[in-house]
C-alpha cells in the first residue's frame, strides 16, 4: 500500500479514496478465497465418495450372496 507522493504528504481526501479502493479489492479477494474453499471442499467430497463406492466394488464380489442382493437392493432403490 506505498504510493509515490514527492513531498511525502497525501490529503485526507486522497487517503479517503485509496482505502475504499483497497478495501473493495479486499474484500472481493476474501469472496474468492472463500469460493474456492468452498469448492475445494466439493472436490474433496467427491474424491471421498468416489474412493468408498471403489472400495466396495472391489468388496462385493466376496460378500455372501444374501449380502449381494441386499447391496443392490439399496443401489436399485436409490437410483429410481
Amino acid at each position: 500500500m506505498y504510493l509515490d507522493k514527492l513531498d511525502g504528504r497525501i490529503t485526507t481526501a486522497y487517503y479517503d479514496e485509496k482505502a475504499n479502493v483497497w478495501r473493495a479489492e479486499q474484500a472481493s479477494l476474501q469472496a474468492k478465497i472463500t469460493d474456492l474453499q468452498t469448492t475445494s471442499q466439493r472436490y474433496e467430497d467427491a474424491i471421498s465418495a468416489i474412493e468408498n463406492i471403489s472400495n466396495l466394488c472391489n468388496a462385493f464380489p466376496t460378500q455372501p450372496p444374501s449380502e449381494q442382493r441386499r447391496l443392490l437392493k439399496i443401489i436399485i432403490s436409490t437410483a429410481t
